[in-house]
């Protein structure tokens, strides 16, 4: 029986992993802890130990108990995807459960025949590759709806990528093409995107944390979503930005929310306060009014038009929204239409 070593590659998994561990620390001492985030990074991490003292030979020496690491998917799948959805509050516990199963045939596989165990490994293998895309997928979905931050929809796709790196290994494996480098460099990739998320949001607290406002509120995310839904639909059907005296609580009353719900929603999904979120559609309704002009518009009532009390918070949301004034918004388009 060959002995235990270590070899380049082992080594840089190793440090690797220890770093994870050492990640996940620095993100729970934070004033704002990712705290499924950093359970999920540890879980990784101990996973990719077990693949290194595997790879090594040291495996032997430590049980085969270590094993059931393998099955950590199931654990930090779950956690990743309530950190995207969430970042707070319960988790529902039978996200879990899939693992329980997995680790009850782990320590009963040995007891069964050679045939068996083959068999039942295949199948095994199989539900946890689908069981971490159908997790990718949710991700994607709950990051598709344009009510996630950029870093968070980075995150998603970064566990994407992990997802289809797991499935390359799995296709390797039953089709008896995997060999040790191939291994090493998809365990490489696997390392990088599921790191490099951490590494992220350590970076950029800020962007991902969430609202020490609406910590203890109530409102689900497929609730939340529902409210944006609703309100992006009577934003473009109804037109209150139109009314110069708009306020939070006379839109959350037309829709039939709590004003409480709508700036949460306005807030967390759409990143920006409710002044600039109504400002935004009527920046878009002046730009329409502008277009439309056949001479020089007189800007006082394309404010007016629009939603606005007066020409100077038009001019300073408009300059806020696009980067420039009304007037030399004009002329820009009207440089493009003398030089098409």
């Amino acid at each position: 029986m060959q002995e235990p070593s270590l070899d380049n590659w082992t080594i840089i998994f190793a440090v690797a992993a220890a770093q994870g561990i050492f990640l996940s620390i620095v993100l729970l001492k934070r004033k704002d802890p990712s705290k499924y985030l950093a359970a999920a990074i540890t879980l990784f991490s101990l996973m990719l130990l077990y693949y290194v003292a595997f790879w090594t030979g040291y495996y032997r020496e430590i049980g085969r108990w270590a094993g059931v690491s393998m099955g950590f998917t199931y654990l930090f799948s779950p956690l990743f995807y309530q950190y995207i959805v969430k970042n707070s509050g319960k988790i529902n516990y039978l996200h879990f459960v899939p693992f329980l199963a997995y680790a009850v045939f782990y320590f009963t596989r040995p007891f069964a025949s050679s045939d068996i165990q083959v068999e039942a490994s295949f199948i095994a293998n199989l539900i946890q590759c689908f069981h971490v895309l159908c997790y990718g997928y949710l991700m994607f979905k709950a990051t598709n709806t344009g009510s996630i931050n950029s870093l968070k929809k980075f995150i998603a796709l970064s566990f994407d990528g992990y997802a289809l790196t797991l499935l390359v290994y799995y296709i390797l494996v039953w089709t008896g093409q995997l060999t040790t480098d191939y291994d090493y460099m998809i365990s490489f990739a696997s390392s990088i995107l599921i790191y490099g998320t951490g590494y992220l949001t350590f970076l950029n607290p800020d962007a991902i944390k969430a609202s020490k406002k609406y910590k203890n509120s109530a409102l689900s995310h497929t609730a939340g979503i529902s409210i944006l839904s609703s309100l992006k639909n009577y934003m473009d059907d109804a037109k209150p930005y139109l009314d110069s005296e708009l306020k939070l609580s006379i839109l959350a009353h037309q829709l039939g929310f709590s004003s409480n719900h709508l700036s949460q929603v306005i807030n967390e999904y759409e990143q920006k306060n409710f002044s600039d979120f109504i400002n935004e559609y009527r920046i878009e309704e002046a730009k329409k009014l502008i277009v439309e002009s056949t001479d020089k518009p007189k800007f006082i009532g394309i404010a007016l038009d629009s939603g606005f009390n007066n020409k100077t918070s038009f001019n300073n949301a408009f300059k806020k929204i696009l980067g420039c004034s009304p007037s030399e918004y004009y002329y820009s388009l009207k440089e493009e239409k003398l030089t098409a």
